[in-house]
């Protein structure tokens, strides 16, 4: 741990001290201003660094913890967040983390304080999913104030966050979902329902879609948004959360035919209108050309299968569906984690390879066989 001290004026000095680097290379440095002697600034120095060398955090400042979450979450959190994900943070700080530690300061809390209130929320009835969601938050937050300088550890790397299992995924029949659509041709969100179970999209980056993404004569469409329904702001476009959000998905002949259908309604739809025509039109719009609404496109689905007296099939499973009906086709695992946008290929195999017992079963027979052939072969030696 090094430092250094400068002379502001006539009786300030500022202290400097070098924390290392940040994750992308940058260094972090810590600055207090002392007045007084060049002794005084001296001994301050030597006390913080002594301080560092204990592994202990230099406490450069006072704020309490419930002080700088606020604090992160509108300087941090607002500007590099989508407004859904800064709200949910905000709900987790005032309803959750600043009630059971907002007091405490933050150069004091402690892995032991955390683990008490994370039981807390446990004890009061909050479910799982959602301590853990609150442990993020606080965890990240604290990641930053030590990026700042601020505290020297997150002790949040040393609490056991919260367990939770992830729920079998029930996937709808080729039968059942090949019903539905049959049923919902005339529907006037049947280009979306058809869409989500033939390219496994997301709901949001089907709504997202713009003419100028899809090209029907070399059958792709490439995904480089999703809508969001902001409060307040009503739906708007952001760009995918990960790198390989943003793809190109490869669709079939029929696909192509149900969106040169749709193209054509909306044409005659704009001329009806005196609407000009854009690349930069949206594929799933109302008649003014806004966006669909992702939560409009939700309901008008839970609508649709009530009316059918189907249960239990929600709009996402048609995402499931065409995941594990790619995997029981013996597609490579890599193509599957390509067209849904997955970041690794074990998020793909984790969320489907156990809610498909047949692959298991598959597996086994296949392992099975194979050792018949390796004795028959033996045998006959």
């Amino acid at each position: 741990m090094k430092g250094s001290i400068r002379r502001r004026s006539k009786n300030s000095w500022e202290i400097s001290i070098d924390l290392g680097r940040n994750l992308d290379g940058s260094r972090r440095r810590k600055y207090l201003n002392i007045k007084g002697k060049k002794s005084a600034a001296s001994r301050k120095l030597r006390e913080l660094l002594t301080t560092a060398d204990k592994g202990l955090p230099i406490e450069l400042s006072r704020e309490t913890l419930g002080a700088y979450l606020l604090h992160w979450h509108e300087s941090y959190a607002v500007p590099s967040t989508r407004p859904r994900t800064a709200d949910r943070y905000m709900t987790d700080i005032k309803n959750h983390l600043t009630p059971l530690l907002g007091n405490i300061p933050l150069s004091k809390l402690t892995a032991d304080d955390i683990q008490a209130a994370e039981a807390k929320m446990l004890a009061k009835g909050l479910a799982a999913r959602s301590v853990l969601h609150a442990h993020r938050v606080l965890a990240q937050s604290l990641k930053h104030a030590v990026e700042k300088g601020h505290i020297w550890r997150n002790p949040c790397d040393v609490v056991k966050a919260p367990k939770i299992s992830r729920p079998m995924i029930e996937v709808p029949s080729p039968e059942t979902v090949v019903n539905i659509l049959e049923k919902a041709r005339t529907h006037l969100h049947y280009p979306a329902f058809h869409l989500l179970a033939f390219t496994g999209a997301r709901r949001g980056e089907i709504c997202g879609l713009q003419w100028g993404d899809i090209d029907l004569d070399q059958k792709r469409i490439s995904i480089n948004r999703s809508a969001v329904r902001v409060k307040g702001r009503g739906v708007m476009m952001f760009p995918p959360k990960t790198e390989s959000g943003r793809r190109n998905i490869a669709i079939d002949s029929q696909t192509v035919d149900v969106l040169r259908t749709l193209q054509g309604t909306q044409l005659v739809t704009k001329l009806d209108h005196d609407i000009p025509n854009s690349t930069t039109d949206h594929v799933l719009s109302d008649q003014l050309g806004n966006p669909l609404d992702p939560y409009v496109l939700t309901n008008s689905w839970r609508r649709l299968v009530s009316r059918l007296g189907i249960t239990g099939i929600r709009l996402h499973d048609l995402r499931h569906f065409h995941a594990s009906l790619l995997l029981r086709m013996n597609t490579h695992p890599k193509i599957v984690q390509e067209r849904l946008g997955h970041s690794t290929i074990s998020i793909t195999l984790d969320t489907y390879s156990h809610s498909i017992p047949s692959l298991q079963r598959e597996a086994a027979d296949s392992f099975a066989d194979q050792m018949k052939q390796v004795d028959m072969s033996a045998n006959h030696k």
